[in-house]
């Protein structure tokens, strides 16, 4: 049995049923529902995020290249959101990615440093992202890679083409056995202190980090 709360933020519910509602005091609301063995709630996992080693294998298609390949994956997983993948650079075609000036912060794990990824000529801006200098809690995560579901081909997870968040800007990734249901933020915690992508950056200095962009993967 799993609960979310939500406080008239949306009725809109994406990839689960809902066996009832029931209604909280003060007007908060909780949606129930069973959960099947092999199945996990976003609204089970914990804050602050937590770091999980994933040894499923993890691909990433753009363009019909092969750009990344892991079995050495982190997962990061935190309270009303999909896991988001991190990569280790030395698994990664790094001659696709181009360093960009668009930076956010993550209250919790620190400095995001966005990258643009090209094949052939395609190109998809702020596509990817990386921690060049993350909070001490974090450090196993410093210049592994995520990338956007939204702007690839395909990522998958064991064999798995994953559903990106429903609702940009979230860039987790959602494989069968995650269960929402996963809701409308107001647009006024899409801002740089909550980790998301702001839609104007106009910072001259980007985050100088270590991850390597010439760097050819296998």
């Amino acid at each position: 049995m799993a609960c979310f709360p939500y406080n008239g933020i949306s009725d809109q519910l994406v990839g689960v049923s809902i066996s009832f509602k029931e209604r909280k005091p003060e007007g908060v609301s909780c949606a129930i529902y069973t959960l099947k063995r092999d199945q996990e709630s976003i609204w089970d996992f914990p804050t602050p995020p937590k770091i999980e080693d994933d040894s499923s294998p993890i691909h990433v298609i753009f363009n019909g290249v092969l750009i990344a390949r892991t079995f050495k994956a982190k997962r990061v997983i935190e309270t009303g959101h999909a896991p988001e993948y991190y990569i280790p650079p030395e698994d990664i075609k790094m001659e696709y990615l181009i360093p960009g000036n668009v930076i956010s912060e993550c209250r919790w794990k620190g400095p995001l440093q966005y990258a643009s990824v090209e094949v052939a000529e395609k190109m998809k801006d702020n596509a990817a992202w990386y921690l060049p200098t993350p909070l001490p809690e974090y450090l196993e995560l410093e210049n592994y890679v995520a990338f956007n579901a939204h702007l690839m081909d395909g990522c998958y997870v064991d064999g798995e083409k994953v559903i990106p968040d429903p609702l940009p800007p979230f860039r987790g990734w959602i494989t069968r056995n995650v269960i929402g249901p996963f809701v409308t933020v107001p647009s006024e915690l899409c801002s740089p202190t909550f980790g998301y992508l702001p839609a104007h950056h106009d910072s001259s200095t980007p985050v100088k980090g270590k991850t390597d962009f010439s760097h050819q993967g296998d």
